[in-house]
């Protein structure tokens, strides 16, 4: 009887540093609709579609990578010997002759002189991060046995008829192709391959296997071929123009983030989302945005400090649009994998000081119409604990040496507040939403309307103190939690 791969912790555990991209065929299909490019230089969110693929799998942790080059291989090499985002990547380019022979020839080649476990994909199947970390988790459960990543949920497959089908039975691939009659998975195009199938693999092609499907038939006959079910798996196959319309369009969706604002979600990135797209075929860089942004809001807070219903008004506009662009940076940079620990830190100093000089702003200009000097007392007082939240947040982060942002502060405040540390901000903290810069900022502009910044003001001359107090809780912890998820991407927002 077969154990069942899931219930099986194996001892052969070896680590899986390298990824086989196969990436020799003609992609005729996509081709004529992208003025002949060869499909593995063809661009999904502003990358090549084996630049992304690389890039996915090195942020998976993926250390090694041999791609496999046919149809048109030079031309593709020296595009990627100059791309700056794979520099001092370890790269091994493999030409495979026969390729017209099928996709079964390619990981022929690739697997030719190399012995130890390795991943599998194919330089047009588009995989989110998470999708490729989770099989790589799982497939450590029973690393002895060849592992083909599928996905259950059948009905979100875009052109179904185009993909291949898996019919498992307690994990075991009973059967796999485009065409059979019964099939409860379907094959995602990633796939793991133990240290003893190396040499195998050659034989199955010399033999008459053709396609990687064929390879895999053969080995499930021979020793067992196991299907890993992924949970939301993200991920879409590009063979033609409609399918890179989807691949896109599933790419911007990722950028949705669970610790989005109800505003950011529902408001901003209907507006953000379009703008990084079109940022992206410009090839303008995350922190260009963020300064864009800074300089922005200092226009806005110059309107806001002024005297004028008119001009407060238009303050109000320019800080919202600001608030949505300020979404942008990041979404480049989780797109097109230019992140950095510094884009972030840069991304969040900025906002801090340019929510902190509007709010100034309208205190400022209150002061102008009512002459009222508790204004510049109150202006004081909030810009002192505004430069003072920041440096508590920023010492922390060095004292901890975390690799993130002040989003690992507010993670630790979100952490006490569920562990129940103050019962006065463990009830403020129910309204945590209202903190949130894509909410504020829509604040300010409706109390713009109808000429009562000022209350905004208030609030956050009254409100600063308390994040003061639950960060100086937070960061007497010794130990920082982890950065929320896109926290090293450039931006939170």
């Amino acid at each position: 009887m077969e154990e069942n791969p899931a219930r099986v912790v194996s001892l052969e555990f070896e680590p899986l540093t390298t990824v086989i991209i196969l990436a020799a065929g003609a992609g005729e299909r996509i081709r004529d609709s992208e003025k002949g490019l060869p499909k593995p230089l063809v661009r999904v969110g502003g990358l090549h579609l084996l630049e992304r693929s690389i890039l996915n799998m090195r942020a998976a942790g993926l250390l090694s990578f041999r791609i496999v080059l046919g149809y048109r291989g030079d031309e593709i090499r020296t595009i990627l010997d100059n791309l700056t985002t794979l520099k001092n990547l370890d790269i091994q380019f493999i030409t495979n002759p026969d390729f017209e022979k099928g996709n079964g020839s390619s990981l022929a080649y690739g697997v030719r002189g190399f012995e130890g476990p390795f991943l599998l994909t194919m330089a047009d199947h588009l995989f989110g991060g998470d999708t490729i970390r989770q099989f790589i988790e799982k497939s450590r459960i029973y690393p002895g046995r060849g592992q083909l990543a599928t996905d259950a949920n059948i009905d979100a497959v875009f052109d179904l008829p185009d993909a291949t089908k898996v019919l498992s039975d307690n994990g075991k691939i009973v059967s796999i192709g485009k065409e059979i009659p019964k099939y409860n998975e379907i094959d995602t195009g990633l796939f793991f391959f133990p240290r003893k199938l190396c040499k195998e693999i050659d034989g199955y092609f010399a033999g008459g296997a053709h396609s990687v499907s064929q390879i895999i038939g053969a080995i499930n006959a021979a020793h067992g071929f196991y299907a890993t079910r992924l949970e939301n798996a993200f991920w879409q196959d590009v063979d033609t123009p409609e399918m890179k319309i989807e691949a896109e369009r599933r790419l911007y969706r990722s950028l949705i983030k669970p610790t989005d604002g109800p505003v950011s979600r529902h408001l901003n990135r209907l507006f953000s989302l379009p703008t990084s797209k079109v940022l992206i075929r410009f090839g303008v860089a995350p922190n260009s945005v963020t300064t864009f942004v800074f300089l922005l809001s200092l226009v806005a807070a110059y309107f806001a400090a002024r005297p004028s219903y008119l001009s407060l008004l238009l303050g109000g506009f320019l800080f919202q649009v600001a608030s949505i662009l300020d979404g942008c940076d990041g979404e480049i940079s989780r797109l097109t994998f230019k992140g950095t620990a510094f884009g972030a830190w840069y991304d969040t100093i900025t906002d801090n000081i340019r929510y902190c000089i509007f709010f100034c702003a309208l205190g400022f200009g209150a002061y102008r119409l009512s002459h009222a000097p508790i204004y510049l007392w109150a202006i004081g007082f909030f810009a002192i604990m505004m430069t003072a939240m920041v440096i508590m947040s920023s010492a922390f982060l060095m004292q901890t040496r975390s690799k993130g942002t002040h989003l690992v502060v507010l993670a630790r405040v979100e952490q006490l507040t569920q562990s129940g540390y103050n019962p006065v901000v463990r009830f403020l903290m129910k309204f945590r939403v209202l903190a949130k810069q894509d909410v504020v900022a829509l604040i300010i502009l409706g109390l713009c309307l109808i000429g009562q910044a000022t209350i905004m003001f208030w609030a956050g001359v009254l409100a600063i103190p308390i994040m003061l107090y639950s960060i100086w809780r937070a960061t007497r912890s010794e130990k920082a939690p982890e950065a929320p998820t896109g926290a090293l991407t450039g931006s939170p927002g």
